[in-house]
């Protein structure tokens, strides 16, 4: 089950629950002065307090006015409105006025409901029940969450508060209404980075390729996208995400054991079973795909690929499109097709439960050095990092109010943590950039 968050700029300019209109006068007072109206001032009245729930409040204030001049009370007051003098009378006139008024006030109920179809934020797609809360994406917080399928069809609706604070991932955004107004130029980015990338290249003879993909119009731009880098740990991804497809089509159990040999399965470098596995330990696939992406444990990987096998992982790869796969063996790819790999984990959390969890591991991972290095506290980033000697890559989606898959890879580094905190520069001109597009 999907969650499709509205945001609240779409009910930012309705009153809170209880009151009137956004003139201060509170819904008893107005309900009360409805006794004194004729039948048709209480029709009025109806579309008023209707109003107040699906129209602007200006269009509110406007009808509120209009209802109160129609109280012919005064003297003054009831030959100005046509009335008879006597209150709540009316004459000929002021009730052909009145329900012309009603008339027109009942078409731009309707005609603001029809145009507020249109005027929903794009969807954020996520693993969010009554109760949660929504995640700092792009959205101020408070909203209403609306039971969805797969297909993006609503099938019901819930109400939930959310207030900004907690991490839960979300997928990305369909395009609908005024979205499919979003045509962003890229040239100019891609033009910058193309020249900066050129630069660090002839400085330092580092290999840096990058590959950019915006969810809502599907623009896409690369510098140096095929540039054949080792994948190191991002191949975990393609790894997870292969489990986790199997898993959904039930050939596959989360809870089955594998057993840890360590004279074969010991490896170093990321991960905490290296100091706390024993030899004979068995672990569940479920854990050991959950640690392979939170921690990148080599040897919850090295395990999987083992039950897995190595050659499916491949063909797994190569019907997601991938081109350059396991080449001799080694462990190597492109930015091109890790992201690739990553817009099929994002897509294939919309259709699954397995695949949300995928997604929430890679917004919760330990490593937090590249993409999301000096936007963390600015976007919600869903990433894996990879590195091994020479070589700092990072592949992602940055949940940007327009969501984008984003693959930086990089090798010939003397220093790495060098490396990814050039990543993180990249990572800050490209979420800028798209920022900037949003604001124009």
């Amino acid at each position: 089950m999907y969650a499709a968050v509205e945001g609240p700029a779409f009910r930012r300019n309705l009153p809170a629950h209880g009151r009137g209109c956004p003139d201060g006068r509170g819904r008893e007072q107005v309900v009360l002065n409805a006794r004194r109206r004729t039948w048709i001032d209480k029709v009025l009245l109806g579309v008023l307090l209707l109003g107040r729930r699906n129209m602007e409040g200006r269009l509110c204030k406007i009808l509120q006015t209009k209802l109160n001049a129609l109280r012919c009370a005064p003297k003054a007051a009831a030959r100005r409105a046509g009335c008879s003098g006597k209150p709540g009378k009316t004459t000929g006139t002021a009730n052909r006025r009145t329900m012309t008024l009603v008339v027109t006030g009942i078409a731009l109920v309707g005609a603001m409901a029809f145009l507020s179809a249109f005027r929903w934020p794009p969807i954020l797609w996520g693993q969010l029940t009554v109760g949660e809360t929504l995640p700092a994406t792009g959205l101020r917080s408070g909203g209403t969450v609306g039971i969805l399928q797969g297909t993006g069809e609503p099938t019901g609706e819930s109400e939930g508060s959310f207030g900004s604070g907690s991490r839960v991932p979300v997928g990305p955004r369909i395009s609908m209404g005024l979205e499919e107004q979003w045509n962003p130029d890229y040239a100019p980015l891609e033009r910058e980075l193309r020249n900066q990338i050129e630069e660090i290249n002839r400085e330092t003879g580092q290999e840096w390729g990058i590959y950019f993909e915006d969810l809502t119009s599907g623009k896409t731009f690369g510098v140096n996208e095929d540039l054949w880098v080792p994948a190191a740990s991002t191949v975990k991804v393609p790894v997870v995400l292969y489990a986790s497809y199997l898993v959904s089509r039930g050939e596959l159990s989360w809870d089955e054991r594998l057993t840890y040999v360590a004279s074969r399965d010991w490896r170093g470098g990321a991960g905490s079973l290296q100091f706390t596995a024993r030899d004979g330990d068995t672990f569940t696939i479920r854990e050991l795909a959950e640690k392979a992406i939170v921690e990148s444990d080599n040897i919850a990987w090295k395990l999987l690929e083992r039950r897995l096998g190595k050659e499916n992982i491949a063909n797994f790869m190569r019907e997601l499109g991938g081109t350059v796969v396991y080449p001799n063996g080694e462990n190597v790819s492109t930015p091109r097709d890790m992201a690739l790999y990553m817009k099929a984990a994002l897509s294939f959390a919309q259709q699954s439960q397995e695949g949300k969890k995928l997604m929430y591991d890679l917004a919760h991972t330990i490593w937090n050095t590249g993409l999301n290095r000096f936007i963390a506290d600015q976007v919600e980033v869903a990433h894996k990092e990879g590195d091994i000697t020479g070589v700092a890559n990072d592949v992602g989606v940055v949940y940007a109010r327009h969501p984008y898959v984003l693959a930086i890879m990089s090798k010939g580094h003397y220093d790495v943590e060098a490396g990814f905190e050039e990543i993180g520069h990249i990572s800050k001109v490209i979420y800028d950039y798209q920022m900037s597009l949003e604001t124009k």
